[in-house]
């Protein structure tokens, strides 16, 4: 009997655990997703080169564009990169759980001269007049749109 007695703790134990449950048990957590849409506005400048909708921690200081600000990232595929001309664009983008301060788009012509300027649109919630902060917890998706407007980008 005395052997018994610590398997009847260690199952007691467990049980315990599994009747008062946890914050999320011991089911794997989904990851948080943003999806959405960019409407671009124009055509795409001919020396684009890529065009990604990025998710970043913070903007940072003095626009200089930094990946250590970066959350993830979508990139448009190549084989319509070139067709975009007043086109909509679906991404999805898989995040950490937290908050993203700017969700922007950003066309690049030559990746050895990134910058403020390669910003074309940003997310702002309606009425706002500055990019609109994100926060996502494990289990969310969270849906945005975006206007791009490439009618006076200038793109190095």
């Amino acid at each position: 009997m005395r052997r018994l007695t610590p398997i009847f703790f260690i199952l007691g134990g467990v049980m315990a655990l599994f009747l008062s449950g946890c914050d999320y048990g011991l089911s794997p957590l989904n990851t948080p997703v943003i999806t959405g849409q960019v409407h671009f506005i124009g055509s795409m400048p001919e020396n684009a080169q890529y065009c990604f909708v990025v998710v970043a921690i913070d903007r940072p200081p003095n626009d200089e564009l930094d990946i250590s600000y970066l959350g993830n990232y979508y990139e448009i595929p190549d084989s319509v990169l070139h067709s975009i001309a007043d086109t909509t664009i679906n991404f999805r983008i898989e995040v950490g759980r937290g908050t993203y301060n700017w969700l922007f788009v950003a066309v690049i012509g030559n990746p050895d001269s990134v910058g403020i300027w390669n910003v074309v649109g940003e997310y702002r919630a309606e009425g706002d007049t500055i990019p609109t902060p994100i926060t996502v917890d494990w289990d969310d998706s969270i849906w945005v749109e975006i206007t791009a407007d490439l009618r006076d980008a200038q793109i190095p």
